[in-house]
């Protein structure tokens, strides 16, 4: 009987060491793959007109998109690259990255359906990235498609609406080159940014409104049309923005102070903005908002930053099943994304995406133990409404498929008792 036990236990052993050379040897295959999947292959989807064998080699997701950014090859482009990849990975679970020449790179974004919601606050970050690095950038995003056929005309939808970006801006520089001259005598928002970063840093939310006052007086008495001022005021804005958030000497009381008076939507608040003078009731009116909260905003600001991240993990790990985006979860929490977003990744080391993910397997994985469940209503239980997608990100995250590695504790289950 001992001996009986010993030949199976022996060639079990043997069997699993074959197995694990076999997907040693599978995975170096497929990362020689996936490199010349990235430098010959992809560029070809992305290009030229797509051929059958050529789409085989994209990622199966219910949807597809592309990213094009183009820095014109300007010093520190490499950085910002790195930053949009980064960035875009956080909110899709695949994105392959590809050069399409010197000046440009393209991303391709596979996804499901759940995930096609884009977040502005990715080229709200590449904004202010850029600015730090001293250069302009211009970027273009795809619609959706279902269709891996609709990659390529996904791309040159891109390229269009940059060209486009770079024509309109030629115009706009022909009609406006006079009056910019002229402007710049008066406008260094830079500076402006800088003191009232100082002013709202010391507590001293009525000079900050006094400084930006003076901002705008600046350029009402340079005759600058109402357009032009909003430009300005949006680079003020978002340097300001990047300044207070840098600092890391800040106490908690006035991070939040800031992050409320950064959470407003500039964009959709200047659409019904018409004069100089409305610029300045505007800021008034965000600074007041900001350091006077409501008395529900109150009830829910935390002790300390370890609180709010603890509270978002709680809330996380009751909701991981649901659909999670991170606006609306920072709309609720009266924060703003993307300092919800930094804020989680600094203290946990991990991005807020990639924590719902790490909720959903763990659980995924603790579900499968039970075997009256199917692997299907397993998926569906931790958020997972496409088997094929809840099996690639799982055998990614384990090394097993949910089947395999169901089979694999029940052995282990079998022998230990």
């Amino acid at each position: 009987m001992f001996l009986c036990l010993m030949f199976y236990i022996y060639r079990g052993g043997l069997l699993l060491f074959k197995k694990l050379l076999a997907s040693y040897k599978t995975f170096r295959q497929a990362e020689k793959y996936y490199e010349s999947y990235r430098r010959e292959k992809l560029p070809a989807v992305l290009k030229s007109k797509t051929r059958a064998e050529d789409l085989k080699i994209v990622p199966d997701f219910e949807c597809y998109g592309v990213v094009l950014i183009r820095c014109g090859g300007a010093p520190g482009s490499a950085e910002l690259y790195d930053a949009a990849l980064a960035l875009l990975g956080e909110l899709y679970p695949s994105v392959d990255m590809v050069t399409i020449n010197a000046d440009e790179k393209a991303y391709l974004i596979c996804c499901r359906s759940e995930d096609i919601s884009v977040s502005g606050s990715v080229f709200f970050e590449l904004d202010k990235i850029s600015k730090k690095l001293g250069f302009e950038y211009y970027h273009a995003m795809s619609m959706f498609s279902t269709s891996k056929n609709e990659i390529h005309s996904c791309f040159q939808f891109t390229v269009q609406q940059i060209e486009k970006q770079i024509e309109k801006q030629m115009e706009e520089a022909d009609k406006t080159a006079e009056t910019e001259t002229e402007v710049n005598k008066y406008i260094y928002y830079v500076e402006a940014s800088g003191f009232i970063a100082e002013r709202i840093k010391s507590g001293d939310f009525k000079g900050a409104v006094t400084a930006f006052c003076a901002f705008c007086d600046a350029m009402e008495a340079s005759d600058i049309d109402i357009r032009a001022a909003k430009k300005h005021v949006f680079n003020l804005m978002y340097d300001l923005s990047g300044k207070l958030d840098d600092d890391d000497e800040l106490d908690f009381s006035t991070e939040i102070t800031c992050n409320r008076l950064f959470s407003a939507n500039i964009f959709e608040d200047f659409k019904i903005i018409n004069s100089i003078s409305d610029i300045n009731f505007w800021f008034a009116a965000q600074i007041e908002a900001a350091t006077h909260p409501s008395a529900e905003e109150i009830n829910r600001i935390p002790v300390d930053k370890l609180e709010l991240v603890e509270n978002l993990k709680a809330y996380l790990k009751a909701n991981y099943m649901r659909e999670i985006n991170i606006n609306a979860v920072a709309e609720m929490m009266f924060f703003s994304a993307p300092y919800l977003s930094r804020l989680f990744k600094k203290t946990t080391g991990i991005s807020f995406n990639s924590y719902i993910i790490k909720l959903k397997l763990e659980n995924a994985s603790r579900f499968l133990l039970v075997d009256e469940l199917k692997i299907t209503d397993v998926a569906k239980k931790v958020g997972y409404s496409n088997i094929q997608s809840f099996t690639k990100i799982f055998k990614e995250y384990y090394g097993y498929t949910p089947s395999e590695f169901r089979k694999k504790h029940a052995a282990e289950s079998l022998m230990s008792g």
